[in-house]
């Protein structure tokens, strides 16, 4: 994912005196050359010194925008999410034009946090839906507001993404109520999944879990309607060999 997080760069001039602004300008571009290098730890101190110091150059909001690339580039997602949507913020706020590619890049990271936030849970035995929805809103926000760019292209194919990820994990949780006995309510979860997620794999898989759970139950009709339903839909699917 961080390919498509590309610094923006876009060095400006505004407040401050015009010794604030080349002080500011020369910290800023010590800190670009530090993630350029790979030294993240040493850039996101020059940023945070930037933003302290020369809090009235546009050098200083911009500082704001890289510092939250930087956080995201260090793992620190729920930082990085704060900061791009301060520097969002602050941005629609102004009464200067802010860079509209900056605009659709603070949202992008922000989104691109909360993804990264989400996939860290992989693995956990019940990972929590709601960082899923919340990274799917933020790219949601994207194709909204910026229908036209790339970047709501790439926003809606990370939209997919995340909906075949829930609905693999509905799927897995689905498989662990088979397994524990609890046909009822893997029939009823299966069913669930495959209205809910069309066109995903995982639907195809609920449908064949949903006849699995059913004759299991000795509900041998629901079960044969359902078969019809899998060889329909998805008549390729493994269960039907």
């Amino acid at each position: 994912m961080t390919a498509g997080l590309l610094l923006s760069g876009c060095a400006a001039l505004g407040g401050g005196s015009a010794q604030e602004r080349e002080q500011a300008r020369s910290l800023y571009a010590e800190a670009l050359e530090a993630v350029e290098r790979g030294d993240l730890e040493a850039a996101q101190g020059m940023l945070d010194e930037l933003q302290e110091a020369y809090p009235e150059t546009r050098h200083a909001r911009q500082a704001l925008l890289e510092a939250a690339y930087v956080e995201y580039r260090l793992g620190q997602y729920p930082q990085a999410i704060e900061r791009a949507e301060i520097f969002h913020r602050q941005a629609a706020q102004t009464e200067e034009q802010a860079d509209d590619e900056d605009l659709r890049y603070a949202l992008y990271l922000r989104a691109a946090a909360a993804h990264a936030l989400w996939d860290a849970t992989e693995g956990e035995a019940e990972r929590d839906a709601a960082g899923a929805r919340r990274a799917f809103g933020y790219y949601r926000d994207i194709v909204r507001d910026y229908p036209e760019s790339e970047r709501a292209e790439e926003a809606a194919r990370r939209m997919n993404e995340i909906r075949s990820d829930v609905a693999e994990e509905e799927l897995r949780r689905a498989r662990r109520r088979l397994d524990d006995g609890a046909y009822a309510e893997a029939a009823e979860r299966g069913a669930w999944i495959a209205e809910q997620y069309p066109g995903q794999q995982a639907a195809a898989d609920a449908l064949a879990l949903q006849v699995d759970a059913l004759e299991r139950l000795g509900r041998e009709r629901e079960a044969e309607a359902t078969r019809r339903m899998l060889e329909i839909k998805h008549p390729d699917h493994p269960a039907l060999r």
